[in-house]
């Protein structure tokens, strides 16, 4: 397989996972499990009461947000997708309880795959810019055969980490203001641009025939550092 049909393959992946991953709401979640619990746990004591509420009130308890990203939606509302194939249950405050701990998990998960990623992400840079600096050398080769390998390595695991966000079960509620969680979401924007952009930069710059264009080259690396930095940024605003 060639270089040019590899990368067109790592950008369709990031393309296919990252589509719908700009939903509205999907970034605000400012509150912690523990208070959603209790949310839940709140709900369930009116609906134990029902004499002393009004029947609004114990009808209809709210148990997911209001702003619902494309997923959240399709996945796990009332009649999303997880719930008619059984993969979750019913949509109730003690189904919704096990959902929190889920989502625990996987946004645990999804940031320890975060940092798995990011050092990927910093060697796969690390071995471009030893291309550049050795490009038509006998240490070329080696290196880009090197160099492909971490590319893969990094869109595999980018691909898990935006899966672990993605999927993840919702919150009860959800914030609509700035937060670190807003900075994270809006870097977001800056390196799955860049993940996509930067394969499809290295693919232009190839002309065949082993023969490489080194002014695209230069975009290709700025591209690949502007990605790394903004990834990196979005990982330390969420951890510090």
């Amino acid at each position: 397989m060639n270089n040019s049909i590899r990368w067109k393959k790592s950008v369709f992946f990031v393309c296919v996972i990252c589509l719908f991953g700009s939903q509205r709401g999907r970034a605000q979640d400012s509150y912690s499990t523990s208070f959603e619990t209790s949310v839940l746990l709140s709900q369930e004591l009116l609906i134990a009461q029902p004499d002393s509420l009004p029947v609004s009130v114990v009808r209809r308890p709210r148990l997911l947000p209001e702003n619902l990203g494309f997923f959240e939606r399709n996945l796990w509302t009332e009649n999303g997708l997880f719930r008619t194939m059984g993969i979750a249950s019913p949509l109730t405050p003690e189904s919704r309880k096990s959902e929190l701990k889920l989502r625990r998990t996987m946004l645990v998960a999804h940031e320890v795959s975060g940092f798995v990623t990011l050092g990927l992400m910093g060697t796969t840079v690390y071995y471009g810019q030893r291309l550049l600096n050795e490009f038509n050398t006998a240490n070329y080769r080696p290196l880009l055969n090197t160099h492909t390998k971490f590319v893969d390595a990094t869109v595999a695991t980018y691909s898990l980490t935006a899966l672990l966000s993605l999927l993840s079960p919702p919150p009860v509620i959800r914030r609509d203001e700035m937060s670190t969680v807003s900075i994270h979401r809006a870097l977001a924007w800056v390196h799955v641009t860049g993940m996509i952009l930067t394969p499809i930069i290295a693919s232009i710059a190839s002309k065949g025939h082993g023969a490489t264009d080194m002014s695209v080259l230069r975009i290709h690396q700025v591209s690949g550092y502007i990605t790394t930095a903004a990834f990196a940024a979005s990982m330390i605003v969420m951890t510090f």
